[in-house]
């Protein structure tokens, strides 16, 4: 007896890819599946998405990568959130970059802690793909960008 297998192939691929006029979003975050699923969500929603692990390799990208909004953990692997967002503030042509914290446990003085780092909004993991859209809607629309809301 022999076994078959058969595989169904789509004729066009799928793939979460950006719109041209989506928004460009670098996502910093140490986990890696955390890291994938995000920036994959991200993408799903129409975002230009750049992802990296560390402050290091954020700091390279946001060079490179003319990111509308920074969306960062503030545990990261060899600098702290709030240095990150003060290296980029001390970058040229980054003041209109939106700085978003995440943290999964926001203590008493996190949020004035972000705010004098120089991020804009602080925002308390899990998050929610309506979250997501809550916070950079406004942000793509007030640059001219899109989102999709209909992939949530």
């Amino acid at each position: 007896m022999q076994a078959r297998m058969r595989i169904h192939m789509p004729l066009r691929c799928q793939s979460p890819m950006p719109p041209h006029n989506g928004l460009r979003v670098l996502f910093v975050e140490p986990d890696d599946d955390l890291r994938y699923v995000m920036s994959t969500l991200l993408r799903l929603v129409g975002c230009n998405v750049r992802a990296a692990a560390n402050g290091a390799d954020a700091l390279a990208s946001i060079k490179a990568f003319a990111a509308d909004v920074v969306l960062s953990e503030l545990t990261l692997s060899d600098v702290n959130g709030f240095e990150l967002a003060r290296y980029i503030r001390a970058l040229p042509n980054t003041e209109h970059v939106v700085l978003i914290a995440l943290v999964s446990l926001c203590k008493e003085n996190t949020r004035s802690d972000a705010v004098r780092a120089g991020f804009a909004r602080l925002l308390v993991k899990p998050l929610p793909c309506e979250r997501i859209l809550d916070v950079l809607g406004p942000i793509a629309e007030s640059r001219g960008r899109t989102l999709e809301s209909s992939e949530c």
